[in-house]
């Protein structure tokens, strides 16, 4: 299929007055491009992605911050060695030398520190990032999961709690997906004890079903915060009445009908998929479902 779209898209923008003939240009036209770009360099085919880059190039010229990305991100993917990604780590930072508020640059040299697990680095250029745009909902989210792989709890919640205020009521897949993160961290800070400021350990675990409620608020059909609310763990802390009407102000008829309903959901959506399913959410799921049978 992208040779066939590529071919019959030309490569040459019309001139005038021949473009009164043509179809307009759309914007949609030039995402399909940026998603293909991405699509092919998955797929290992980089003769089409570097085709969708030269068109991408020609029509945005090559100094465009968004190309500039893309260009970085096809110049990683097609890298034969670790020396030729210092080389293009390099060209990043000499880049922002010049033009250090080039978000997509600045991003491509933090994905490429952390393919690299220079983790302190890469949360240094989100810093820096964050500093430039503080609403830029993807740096936050993405300085969170760098400060989780540290096992730096606090400040993963902290950054994530960030992404929220920017965006509190997102009913698309990144509010559900923030929640539910939120909630998977809780859930792991709890199980090993881990202070998170004035939270205890059953604090959190109530901050976690919160956070894993409202994720299936936002989107009925969201694995992980089903996965989430159908945990053994909070269902253990359920059977401490005390605590947790002290904690939550939540019942335990609830704690354990949340539990109910989540396994009940669980069994409704996994029943889409078929048995041999690759995909991470699904086997999480199964797994989850196994483990409170």
């Amino acid at each position: 299929m992208t040779p066939q779209f590529l071919n019959h898209n030309s490569t040459s923008l019309p001139l005038s007055p021949l473009s009164l003939l043509t179809p307009p240009e759309t914007s949609e036209l030039w995402y399909v491009y940026e998603q293909l770009l991405v699509s092919c360099l998955q797929c290992g085919d980089d003769k089409s992605a570097n085709m969708c880059l030269e068109r991408l190039a020609g029509r945005f010229d090559s100094s465009n911050e968004r190309v500039m990305g893309l260009k970085g991100m096809y110049d990683e993917a097609v890298a034969e060695d670790s020396r030729d990604l210092e080389t293009i780590l390099q060209n990043y930072r000499n880049t922002l030398s010049q033009r250090p508020t080039n978000g997509a640059i600045a991003k491509r040299q933090t994905a490429l520190l952390t393919h690299l697990g220079r983790y302190e680095e890469a949360i240094k250029v989100l810093n820096e990032i964050i500093n430039l745009s503080p609403t830029d909902i993807e740096a936050w989210a993405e300085l969170s999961e760098l400060y989780f792989k540290m096992s730096l709890y606090p400040q993963a919640v902290f950054c994530l709690e960030e992404s929220l205020l920017i965006a509190p009521n997102a009913w698309n897949f990144f509010g559900p997906q923030l929640h539910a993160r939120l909630g998977e961290i809780h859930y792991i800070s709890s199980s090993l004890r881990i202070p998170d400021g004035n939270l205890d350990s059953d604090r959190m675990l109530v901050q976690a079903l919160r956070r894993f409620s409202r994720s299936v608020e936002l989107c009925d059909g969201y694995i992980r915060g089903w996965c989430g609310a159908s945990s053994k763990l909070i269902v253990k802390f359920s059977n401490d009445v005390r605590a947790l009407e002290e904690i939550s102000g939540v019942s335990r008829d609830t704690v354990t009908g949340l539990n109910t309903k989540a396994c009940t959901k669980l069994v409704k959506i996994l029943a889409k998929y078929e048995d041999d399913c690759g995909q991470e959410d699904v086997v999480a799921a199964r797994h989850v479902l196994k483990k409170t049978a």
